[in-house]
């Protein structure tokens, strides 16, 4: 059933897949959103998704550069949870700040015309976000503690900082940096 506005478009296909199991091809564009950041070997599934793209067709890949989230006025719980879901993810294979690195990965896997676009958004006053904020740190939490990365009693304590941050109504917070890359296949 297709609904909204596509619903009269008759030669467009959506195919949902995961993209390091990629087996098809004759894509016309392959997109993958906060994916590879996750991954320890996100060139391979970049090359699985090129293999899957037609020539001519496009790849879009949107990433993260985590540790370019920010407030303002700067905050130094904020940093350590910053930095902390930064080296947790490390840790655990993956690469927080992969977005830099994109038009390079691009470029060794054959990709033709690779641009790109930087964005830094949303933004957001604190105290309009807070469940958000809180919520995402709160979310870490177990696996900063099973890293090593803090212990409870400075996870804890930064927690509480943190929070006292979220309460001030004039303080901002910026979300990651994304990466939006694109390239063709030749």
């Amino acid at each position: 059933m297709r609904v909204g506005p596509l619903a009269q478009v008759r030669n467009v296909e959506f195919r949902h897949q995961r993209a390091e199991h990629l087996d098809e091809t004759g894509y016309d564009l392959v997109y993958a959103r906060f994916l590879l950041t996750h991954l320890g070997e996100p060139h391979q599934t970049l090359g699985a998704m090129v293999n899957a793209v037609r020539p001519g067709g496009v790849v879009v890949v949107e990433d993260v550069e985590f540790s370019a989230t920010c407030c303002f006025p700067p905050h130094a719980a904020f940093e350590r949870f910053v930095r902390w879901a930064c080296e947790t993810q490390r840790r655990r294979g993956a690469d927080p700040d992969l977005g830099p690195r994109l038009p390079g990965l691009f470029r060794d896997a054959g990709l033709a015309e690779a641009a790109m676009h930087l964005a830094q958004v949303p933004v957001y006053r604190l105290e309009e976000k807070k469940p958000f904020f809180d919520s995402t740190m709160l979310q870490i939490r177990n696996a900063v503690l099973a890293e090593g990365v803090a212990t409870a009693e400075e996870f804890d304590a930064t927690y509480a900082a943190f929070q006292a941050l979220t309460d001030e109504p004039d303080s901002i917070c910026a979300m990651p940096r994304v990466w939006q890359v694109w390239g063709y296949k030749r």
